[in-house]
């Protein structure tokens, strides 16, 4: 009798440890690490990846591409994380990136993770050769109010309580998509502003982006615990909308040997793509705060920041005003002026998109 209780003692032991080893691994396999992830794997950078995201508060995310879905995983962001590299599926196309946190995605299984609640969302631009930046992981974002959302229409959208501001923008959506987030309820509740963003395209390439901002809209919602708000956007509510456009663009072309930051002042200014850098042979597109009344607000202290300091150039003084467009052409080293820069032409409101 003592003999089977010592083999019968030795087989659970057996048994125990083999059972402990299986569970060491982090989850990988067995769905610790989220929808089949490979546990703290998810957290490493993509050295080839040219998307640098930026993650605004401290909460670790797990991010998706156009959907929360295993196949359309990202990768993860560790909390505060600054320019991680992480790398989008194509070049030249816009996405729209869905954040959840790593606190939720952990352990669940792929047929789950549809199921996550969105915490933020951004749209960017993959680059087929540069680099673009993402900004995401709003700390004031997320809550137990659901926002479902229904985009009846061919546009990206922003969604916005009050205005068109990026503080105050809580959600993005793909054309013709479904999407919900969760927010904070408030006691007076959301009043939805729409932001329309729209593809800046040149023979095919896409090199900026127009943001038109519905300010008519004024529908307020309620979103609560337990208690769902549906918003469905079609083309109709849209359809008698004229652009509203709160900034002046300006297009950058340049015919230089060399690429360049551009800068007011010491402060760099991203383009509307969220690009950095402008390259030689390249065209790309910035949106300026401006002024409402002509001759639109001063900028003096602009410049084009080359590899090497002696390659910088300075722009004298030129104005934006809100609702106009400008082109600032880059001359090539040959020329007896650096650049050249146009008059403002003003945007028409009948037209839907800015053409170049």
């Amino acid at each position: 009798m003592r003999k089977i209780l010592k083999f019968s003692a030795l087989v659970l032991a057996v048994w125990l440890i083999l059972g402990l080893a299986g569970c060491s691994d982090g989850g990988g396999s067995s769905g610790g690490g989220g929808g089949g992830g490979g546990g703290d794997d998810i957290f490493k950078e993509n050295a080839s990846g040219r998307l640098l995201t930026t993650n605004l508060g401290a909460e670790e995310l797990v991010l998706f591409y156009d959907m929360v879905r295993s196949a359309n995983l990202l990768g993860g962001l560790p909390g505060n994380a600054d320019k991680f590299k992480m790398k989008l599926p194509d070049s030249n196309k816009m996405y729209v990136i869905y954040a959840v946190k790593y606190s939720d995605y952990n352990g669940k299984s792929s047929g789950e993770v549809q199921n996550i609640k969105v915490l933020d969302s951004a749209l960017v631009y993959s680059d087929p050769i540069n680099e673009t930046s993402c900004r995401i992981g709003d700390p004031k974002a997320g809550g137990e109010g659901e926002l479902q959302l229904k985009n009846r229409t061919n546009r990206f959208i922003e969604v916005g309580d009050g205005s068109p501001n990026d503080e105050d923008r809580f959600f993005v959506m793909k054309p013709n998509a479904d999407g919900s987030v969760f927010v904070p309820p408030k006691s007076d509740g959301y009043r939805l502003c729409f932001t329309l963003i729209i593809p800046i395209r040149k023979s095919g390439k896409i090199i900026g982006t127009q943001r038109q901002f519905i300010d008519n809209w004024g529908r307020i919602v309620d979103p609560r615990k337990g208690k769902v708000e549906e918003v469905i956007i079609n083309n109709e509510s849209i359809a008698a909308v004229n652009p509203n456009y709160q900034e002046g663009y300006l297009r950058i072309v340049n015919n230089y040997s060399d690429g360049f930051r551009v800068r007011n002042g010491t402060t760099l200014i991203n383009s509307t793509l969220e690009k950095s850098v402008i390259s030689s042979g390249e065209e790309l597109i910035w949106e300026l705060s401006g002024d409402a009344e002509a001759p639109g607000k001063s900028y003096a202290q602009f410049r084009l920041v080359a590899n090497q300091a002696a390659n910088d150039i300075t722009i004298s003084e030129f104005h934006i005003q809100n609702g106009y467009k400008y082109t600032l052409y880059i001359n090539p080293s040959s020329a007896a002026q650096k650049y050249t820069m146009s008059v403002g032409t003003p945007l028409n409101p009948e037209e839907e998109e800015i053409t170049w």
